[in-house]
């Protein structure tokens, strides 16, 4: 009986954990949807070219798979808290220069946002693994 009373807590707990991070799971996927999409017109808007529009996808996928391996290595070596930490100061880099390239119609600091967001959302897909 007092196992269970002890047990409890836990139970309680750890619905809440797993009912937040299911929520901030679903959010990001609707921030990711999204932010592809206006990426790639925004970029398309820049340079008046359909054609290099998906530039926008192209460094988006680039910078998650560039990052994939150094992140794994770095959760491994220096702990989850600390990828998770990188990933998401990548992703701040990205969202800003997202508000720059888009205010100064500059396709560098666009495309670095692909880059650099991505990295954040590689972090969302695997965050929640890294313990295992």
């Amino acid at each position: 009986m007092g196992q269970t009373s002890f047990l409890m807590p836990n139970t309680a707990l750890q619905k809440r954990v797993v009912r937040t991070l299911a929520t901030a799971q679903v959010l990001n996927g609707i921030g990711v949807a999204g932010t592809v999409a206006a990426g790639s017109l925004l970029v398309s808007s820049i340079t008046d070219s359909e054609t290099l529009a998906g530039l926008a996808q192209t460094f988006s996928v680039l910078g998650a798979a560039a990052m994939a391996l150094p992140l794994a290595r770095l959760t491994a070596r220096g702990g989850r808290r600390l990828s998770l930490s990188v990933g998401y100061v990548a992703g701040v880099v990205g969202s800003i220069s997202a508000v720059v390239g888009g205010a100064q119609k500059n396709i560098f600091f666009m495309l670095l946002r692909n880059l650099f967001s991505w990295i954040s959302s590689c972090i969302w897909i695997s965050g929640p693994l890294c313990r295992y």
